[in-house]
């Protein structure tokens, strides 16, 4: 009975101790065993609700923590690596999502004139082969329209990179040597095996090391028209978007080609614009 009396007195005596520990504005809660704020909109901890306290949940809306570089993302039920390359933090594959970050749906394109005269967001797979979009890591293509839609083609705390966020990317890895450095070490015979291997092709090819992870891949493009190269063709080149233009109709993508050692930034090729289908890649806010 002592015992228990004892123990009885020092718990309250610890209880206090801990209400006396939380400072202005909180309290001791004995079930979570921690102080608890208790005002919910008492930022400042004075016990009170005033302007101050307002101003300062509005300075942090729209904010939120996406998470560590390092840490995979699930972005529409799809899980992407990330990779931190000096002090960017990239998706470390190309974007395979068919939805804004709103949620709504990016219209799938095949047929070859309608995409030619899509004059908003429109996504396809290569070759509109959805199994392929699936095995091989290329990821889906979209126009230009997508890229600049305000409902996001990225998640909420990442974006589509702009010209100057790859021109910084290029410098951190090198930029003489940004393509052989950020291209897949993955290869492929030459019209081999075409639409599943997204290796690039060997013939004259200058060697990758793909230093940093980013595993650029031999992704060709869809032509603003709507048609797709030759398979055989698939393994020299890879793009990918930027969200930046020069002019109108004429949107900046980044071209790697195999027998390039340096990635380059290219805003007009054979009459290409937002028309032109694409892989993307996401970087951090």
């Amino acid at each position: 009975k002592h015992l228990m009396t004892l123990i009885a007195l020092v718990v309250a005596v610890t209880a206090g101790a801990q209400s006396e520990y939380c400072g202005l504005g909180t309290y001791w809660d004995e079930q979570m065993q921690k102080c608890l704020v208790a005002n919910g909109g008492d930022s400042n901890f004075d016990g009170c609700i005033y302007l101050e306290d307002l101003l300062a949940l509005l300075s942090g809306f729209g904010t939120c923590d996406t998470g560590s570089c390092g840490i995979p993302i699930v972005y529409d039920d799809y899980v992407y690596e990330t990779i931190q390359i000096g002090e960017q933090c990239w998706f470390a594959e190309n974007l395979k999502t068919r939805h804004y970050a709103n949620g709504d749906i990016i219209p799938v394109v095949y047929e070859d004139s309608l995409w030619a005269e899509a004059n908003s967001g429109a996504s396809c797979w290569l070759r509109n082969d959805s199994v392929i979009h699936h095995w091989n890591g290329r990821g889906m293509f979209y126009n230009h329209y997508a890229v600049t839609d305000d409902r996001g083609l990225c998640p909420v705390g990442w974006h589509v990179p702009s010209y100057n966020e790859f021109s910084t990317l290029f410098d951190v890895v090198g930029s003489d040597s940004s393509a052989v450095f950020l291209r897949s070490t993955m290869i492929r015979d030459y019209c081999w095996d075409a639409g599943l291997n997204p290796g690039w092709n060997t013939d004259f090819s200058m060697t990758a090391y793909d230093t940093f992870d980013f595993g650029m891949l031999a992704s060709s493009y869809r032509h603003f028209n709507g048609a797709w190269p030759h398979p055989c063709n698939f393994g020299y080149d890879g793009f990918l978007w930027t969200s930046s233009t020069s002019y109108p109709n004429s949107p900046y993508f980044v071209y790697i080609h195999n027998t390039y050692t340096n990635a380059v930034l290219i805003n007009d090729w054979s009459g290409a614009g937002p028309e032109r289908g694409i892989p993307v890649r996401c970087v951090k806010d």
